[in-house]
C-alpha cells in the first residue's frame, strides 16, 4: 500500500501522537469485551449490557479511556461518569454511538448518538434521532465528565433519522468526518481544531431509505462508504418476513465531506442474499464484507473492490444477523449470536480480510469470550485509526505479511521489507518485545535458527505533512522449522520382466519408496524431478506409479514437510536388470459352488478360492530370508509396480500368477517368477428337476412296499456318494442310485477325487458336488357313503364331499358326478360340492391327479314324482321313487291308495313302479297317495306320505 500520510492527528502540540491503540478496548453485548494492548486479543469483561450499539475508545498507548452503550457513560473503571446517563442513543440501535477525538484539545472528546425506532405493543417510541456530547477528561479527577449542554443534530428529522453512525478523518489536517443518514440524505459533520461545525454537508442520492436499521461505514482510506438497509421484521402474527433489504456503495469525498449520488447495489434481493446488517472494509480497503440475515441463517459476502465489487459467498451458518468490525490485529470479527435474545460467548473472525474470496480465511469460534455474551453490535471506531504500516517478505514474492504468522525453514536466510513512507521516517524493529534488532526499513535474518522465532513487531515513527508526530505499528510472527532430514542416495533396482526384458527399460513405481523416503511421516510430501530445470521450474513427474525409465537413470528427490513447507533435496538412482521368470509349483483349488439353502443341485462358479498365504509361506521357506517380501500379481505390469497385489484367500479362473521377491525395506526387485492356478471343476451328479410321484396303497402300508429309485450316478466309477433325506444323512446309503419308499427331499452327495501333482501325494484335492430328487407320495381316494353329505327330497338336491384332514387319502383329488345311464353331470372338478342333482342313481368318480387311480362311489338321490303318463311314449310311463333300488334300499315298502284310502298296490324296490292298472283294469286319471317306508343298508329309516297325479 502506498498511502499519504493522512492519518489521524490529535492536535495540541508536537508530542501528540497517533496510533492504533486509541481503539485497542472494546466493550459490546453483554458484559463482554476485548483487549489488543499485547498483540493478541485477550477477552475482559465491563459493565456494558446491550443488545446492538455500543461504543469505546482508548488513549494511543491503548489505555482505556470510557465506553458507552448509547445511553449510559463509564469511565476505564466501569463507574458511570456524574453526567453521563440518559443520553438519547437507544441500546437497541444499530450503532447507538461513536467517540471522535476533540482536535483541539487532547483532554476532550464527543460521544455521537442516535437513537432506536421501535414500537411496544400499539405503542410507537420514535427515534430521538442525532446528538452530540462534549467529554472533558480533565474533570472528576481525570476520569472524565460530559459537560456543556448537548447538541441536538437532527432538529425537526429526528422522528425519520436512521441508525447508523460512521466517522473518518478528514484530507484536511486535523479534521473529522462524522457521517449519518436520514432518509436518502447523508449529513456529514466536520470536527477541527475550532470543534464541532453544526451546519452539515447534506448529499442527496437516489436510494430512499425504507429503513432505520442496519450498519454504515467509511473506509480506512475515507475514499468510500458502504450502507446496509436491514428490512427484515416481523408482521402481527409473529412470523418472519424478509422485507426489500439494500446494500450500497458510494464515494465519499473526505475533502468536502460529499457523498456521491453514485450508489452501486451490492446487494438487492434479499430472497436470495438475506437482508443485509452488518458492514466493514478491509484494512487496506481493497475488500468489503457484508453480514446478512434471512430468517434461519447468517450469510457473509466478501465484495472485491479491486475487481469490479466481485462477490463472493464466504460463510452461511444458522444464526441471527450480527455486526462486523476491523480490529488492531487486522483481523474483522463477527458476531452470530442466536437470535436476539440469546447471543453467544464466541466471535468468528476474518483472518487474513485484504486475501480474496475464500482465502480471507473465516474461522468459525475463533475467539472465546469467557463469561462474556456477544449479541448483535460491536464497537465502531473512526475507519482511519486502523491503517496498517505494510511489511513485506522478500522470499514470499513480496506478499504483505503484516498481522500474519510465518513458517520459515532453519538455514535459511530471509529479508523482510516495510513499506517506504515520503517524509523522513526512522524504523524500529524488535523481537518478542525486547531490545531493538534492526533500524533500517528491511529486516535480514541470515541462517535462521530455532531461537529466531517469535514476534517481530515494526515501529515508524514520521513528521506528517500538516507538521505532527505520527506512529505506525505492525508486526508478524515466525515459527521456525527443521527441514526434513537429508538422506543417501535411495537406489531403486528393478526387474525387466516387459515385453522387451532386454532394453534395460522398463516401469517404476516411485510411490513404492515413500516410505523408504519419508519413514510413513505424514507430514512430508515427496515430489519427484527429472531435471535441474525441472526442479527450478517445479514440473515434477506427474504420474509416479508408472514412470517409464533406462536403466542409471538419476531423479531429484524433494522431500517437504507439509506443516511448515522446508524441505530437503536428495537423489534417487533407477537400476534396471534382464530377468527371467522362476516357475513354482501350480496350486489348486476346487470349483466354488454358487449354489444356496434354496437351490436344487451344484452350481458351478468358474472360479476357486486359492490360498496365497500359504503358498507365501512356502516361497519363504524356499528364500529362508526375513528381509525379502514375497508378493503376488495378476500382470507382469503389476508386479513391475507392485500394484494391486494379491493377498489371503482369493477367488480366481485357472490362470497364471506372477510372484515378485523383493528386498521389504526398500521394495528393490530380487526375482520375479510365476505359477498357475488350476482349478478343479465340482462334480455334478444326476437328480430330477420333476417331482417324483410315489404311489402308495390306501391305506399306507407299514412298512412301505412300494419304491422309486433314484439314479445320481455321474459315471465316474471312483466317484464316491452319500445319500441324504430331508437334509439328514442315511446310513449305509453310499451307492449312486437308491430306492427311495417314503416322501422327502433326498440330496445325493458326490466326491470326486482330483489327482493334482503326480509327485506329491499329499496334495490331492477332494471336489464334492450335489443334486436333489423330490419324491411325493399319493394314492388313490378310499371313500364310503359317511363321506357323503346328501341332500334330496328337495328343491335343490346336492351332494358334498367329506375330506377333512384329507380323510379320502395322501392325493390331490378331483371329482367327477355320473347319471345312471353315465352321462356326465359335472366333469372332472376340485370342487367337493354338487348342486341341481336329479333324483335318480348317480355315480361319483374320484380321479388321483398326481396318477394314482381312479376310485368311485354310487350315490342314492331320492325324489317323488308328482305325476306320471302311462301312454307307453318311453317317459314317465310308471310311477316309481327316484333314486331307490336294492343296493340302497332292500327292505324297503311303497304303498299306494285311491283317494278313498283303498291300497291299489304294493311296490317293491327292484320293480318298476306302478303302471296305473289294478288287477288287469286301468284306473281313471286322477291323485293317488302314497306312503314310503325305505330301510337303507345300514338299517335307517325314511318315512314319507304325498300324493301324485295320473295323467291320462
Amino acid at each position: 500500500m502506498n498511502k499519504l500520510i493522512v492519518v489521524v492527528v490529535f492536535i495540541l502540540s508536537s508530542t501528540l501522537l497517533f496510533a492504533q491503540g486509541e481503539a485497542n478496548n472494546w466493550f459490546f453485548g453483554q458484559n463482554a469485551g476485548i483487549n489488543f494492548n499485547n498483540g493478541t486479543a485477550t477477552p475482559i469483561s465491563g459493565k456494558l449490557n446491550t443488545y446492538e450499539g455500543c461504543a469505546s475508545f482508548s488513549d494511543k498507548n491503548g489505555n482505556l479511556l470510557f465506553y458507552t452503550d448509547g445511553t449510559t457513560v463509564w469511565d476505564q473503571y466501569g463507574a458511570e461518569m456524574p453526567n453521563g446517563r440518559n443520553l438519547k442513543g437507544n441500546s437497541s440501535s444499530s450503532q447507538s454511538a461513536i467517540i471522535v477525538p476533540y482536535p483541539g484539545n487532547p483532554n476532550w472528546f464527543y460521544i455521537f448518538t442516535v437513537g432506536a425506532y421501535y414500537r411496544i405493543m400499539d405503542e410507537v417510541f420514535p427515534t430521538e434521532g442525532l446528538f452530540c456530547y462534549k467529554v472533558d477528561m480533565t474533570k472528576n479527577g481525570g476520569l472524565g465528565d460530559i459537560v456543556e449542554t448537548p447538541i441536538r443534530l437532527s432538529g425537526g428529522l429526528a422522528a425519520q433519522w436512521t441508525e447508523k453512525i460512521t466517522s473518518v478523518k478528514g484530507a484536511e489536517c486535523n479534521t473529522f468526518w462524522v457521517i449519518s443518514l436520514v432518509q436518502n440524505k447523508y449529513y456529514s459533520y466536520k470536527i477541527d481544531a475550532n470543534g464541532l461545525n453544526e451546519t452539515p454537508v447534506i448529499s442527496n442520492v437516489n436510494y430512499l431509505s425504507n429503513d432505520r436499521r442496519g450498519y454504515l461505514k467509511a473506509s480506512p482510506d475515507g475514499t468510500k462508504l458502504a450502507s446496509a438497509t436491514y428490512t427484515a421484521g416481523t408482521n402481527s402474527n409473529g412470523d418472519f418476513i424478509l422485507g426489500e433489504g439494500k446494500f450500497h456503495l458510494y464515494s465519499f469525498n473526505d475533502a468536502t465531506g460529499i457523498v456521491n449520488n453514485d450508489g452501486i447495489e451490492l446487494i438487492s434481493n434479499a430472497a436470495i442474499d438475506g437482508s443485509p446488517y452488518g458492514v466493514e472494509f478491509s484494512s487496506l480497503s481493497t475488500k468489503l464484507y457484508c453480514s446478512t440475515f434471512n430468517g434461519n441463517n447468517n450469510k457473509l459476502y466478501q465484495f472485491d473492490l479491486e475487481n469490479a465489487n466481485y462477490k463472493t459467498l464466504i460463510k452461511s451458518q444458522t444464526g441471527y444477523r450480527g455486526a462486523l468490525q476491523l480490529a488492531p490485529n487486522g483481523k474483522i470479527y463477527a458476531t452470530v449470536p442466536v437470535n436476539y435474545d440469546i447471543g453467544t460467548n464466541f466471535l468468528d473472525a476474518i483472518n487474513s480480510p485484504d486475501e480474496l474470496g475464500t482465502n480471507c480465511n473465516y474461522k468459525l469460534d475463533d475467539l472465546n469470550l469467557g463469561s462474556g455474551m456477544a449479541m448483535q453490535g460491536l464497537p465502531p471506531f473512526i475507519a482511519s485509526l486502523l491503517l496498517p504500516i505494510e511489511i513485506t517478505s522478500v522470499e514470499q514474492n513480496n506478499e504483505t505479511i503484516t498481522n500474519q504468522t510465518l513458517k520459515l525453514c532453519v538455514g535459511s536466510d530471509y529479508t523482510f521489507n516495510a513499506e517506504i513512507l515520503p517524509g523522513n521516517p526512522t524504523y524500529s524493529w524488535s523481537h518478542n518485545g525486547v531490545g531493538e534488532v534492526n533500524t533500517t526499513s528491511s529486516l535480514t535474518i541470515s541462517n535462521i535458527q530455532l531461537n529466531d522465532a517469535g514476534i517481530y513487531e515494526l515501529e515508524v515513527n514520521l513528521i506528517d505533512i500538516c507538521g505532527f508526530p505520527i506512529i505506525y505499528k505492525g508486526n508478524f510472527e515466525i515459527e521456525v522449522y527443521i527441514p526434513p532430514s537429508t538422506f543417501n542416495t535411495i537406489i531403486y533396482d528393478q526387474c525387466d520382466i516387459d515385453a522387451n526384458s532386454i532394453d534395460s527399460e522398463t516401469l517404476f513405481n516411485l510411490e513404492t519408496k515413500l516410505f523408504e523416503i519419508t519413514n510413513n511421516d505424514p507430514n512430508l510430501e515427496v515430489l519427484f524431478y527429472e531435471s535441474q530445470i525441472e526442479l527450478d521450474n517445479n514440473l515434477p513427474i506427474s504420474d509416479i506409479t508408472e514412470y517409464t525409465a533406462s536403466n542409471k537413470t538419476q531423479l531429484l528427490v524433494k522431500v517437504t514437510n507439509k506443516l511448515s513447507g522446508c524441505y530437503t533435496i536428495g537423489f534417487m538412482e533407477l537400476n534396471v536388470y534382464p530377468t527371467s521368470l522362476d516357475s513354482y509349483d501350480s496350486i489348486y483349488a476346487c470349483e466354488n459352488d454358487l449354489a444356496n439353502d434354496n437351490d436344487p443341485r451344484s452350481l458351478g462358479s468358474g472360479i476357486g478360492s486359492f490360498d496365497f498365504e500359504t503358498k507365501r509361506q512356502t516361497i519363504d521357506a524356499i528364500f529362508s530370508d526375513p528381509n525379502i517380501e514375497v508378493q503376488f500379481f495378476e500382470s507382469t505390469t503389476d508386479a513391475q509396480l507392485q500394484i494391486n497385489p494379491i493377498i489371503g484367500i482369493t477367488d480366481f479362473p485357472t490362470r497364471e500368477v506372477f510372484v515378485k521377491i523383493s528386498n521389504k525395506t526398500t521394495k528393490n526387485c530380487i526375482s520375479v517368477g510365476k505359477f498357475s492356478l488350476i482349478l478343479n471343476p465340482i462334480p455334478l451328479p444326476k437328480g430330477n428337476e420333476e417331482i417324483i410321484i410315489l404311489c402308495v396303497n390306501n391305506p399306507r402300508d407299514n412298512p412301505q412296499l412300494f419304491t422309486e429309485q433314484l439314479d445320481g450316478g455321474t459315471g465316474v466309477i471312483d466317484d464316491t456318494f452319500q445319500w441324504y433325506l430331508n437334509g439328514n444323512l442315511i446310513s449305509g446309503a453310499s451307492n449312486s442310485t437308491f430306492d427311495a419308499n417314503a416322501e422327502g427331499n433326498y440330496t445325493v452327495e458326490v466326491t470326486h477325487k482330483y489327482e493334482n501333482n503326480l509327485t506329491d501325494l499329499n496334495d490331492d484335492s477332494y471336489c464334492v458336488g450335489f443334486n436333489t430328487f423330490n419324491i411325493v407320495e399319493s394314492n388313490p381316494a378310499v371313500i364310503n357313503y359317511n363321506d357323503l353329505i346328501i341332500t334330496d327330497d328337495s328343491n335343490n338336491n346336492s351332494i358334498k364331499i367329506d375330506d377333512l384332514n384329507k380323510k379320502l387319502g395322501l392325493g390331490d383329488y378331483e371329482f367327477m358326478l355320473v347319471d345312471n345311464i353315465g352321462a356326465v353331470e359335472y366333469s372332472y372338478q376340485d370342487d367337493l360340492y354338487f348342486e341341481n342333482v336329479e333324483a335318480g342313481i348317480h355315480t361319483i368318480y374320484i380321479q388321483d391327479k398326481k396318477g394314482c387311480g381312479v376310485s368311485e362311489i354310487e350315490v342314492s338321490i331320492l325324489g317323488f314324482p308328482k305325476f306320471f303318463t302311462p301312454n307307453n311314449d318311453g317317459h314317465n310311463d310308471t310311477w316309481a321313487i327316484l333314486g331307490v333300488n336294492q343296493n340302497f334300499y332292500s327292505n324297503s315298502n311303497i304303498y299306494i291308495f285311491d283317494r278313498f284310502g283303498k291300497l291299489i298296490t304294493n311296490i317293491k324296490t327292484n320293480e318298476n313302479g306302478w303302471d296305473g292298472f289294478l288287477n288287469g283294469q286301468q284306473l281313471p286319471g286322477t291323485d293317488y297317495w302314497y306312503t314310503v317306508e325305505l330301510i337303507d343298508n345300514l338299517g335307517n329309516i325314511r318315512t314319507r306320505k304325498g300324493h301324485f297325479s295320473l295323467i291320462r
